[in-house]
């Protein structure tokens, strides 16, 4: 992320346990959310408890909805490293 506002990419910001206020968020995210560049979108209001569920539906709304997918620091175990995997073998170069 850091590397798209540094860019001024446009971008959207998911979060699945609800958009936190402008100064919990990423650096420059807020400023780049007032200027338009970027979206922030939450299927639960602020706030709310993450659960499992609810991450899995938020990771596999963005990896089918993506033009583009730029992946930071993964746990090389973690959900989302194992779905980028997945849809990685099932793309056809």
């Amino acid at each position: 992320m850091r590397r798209a506002l540094a860019k001024r990419r446009p971008l959207i910001a998911v979060f699945p346990a609800g958009i936190p206020e402008a100064q919990e968020m990423a650096e420059g995210l807020a400023v780049a959310i007032g200027a338009g560049e970027a979206l922030a979108i939450s299927p639960q209001p602020p706030g709310s408890r993450l659960n499992k569920k609810i991450a899995t539906w938020c990771n596999e709304f963005v990896l089918k909805n993506a033009d583009e997918i730029w992946a930071g620091d993964l746990a090389p175990n973690g959900m989302l490293a194992q779905m980028l995997t997945g849809l990685y073998r099932s793309v056809r170069l």
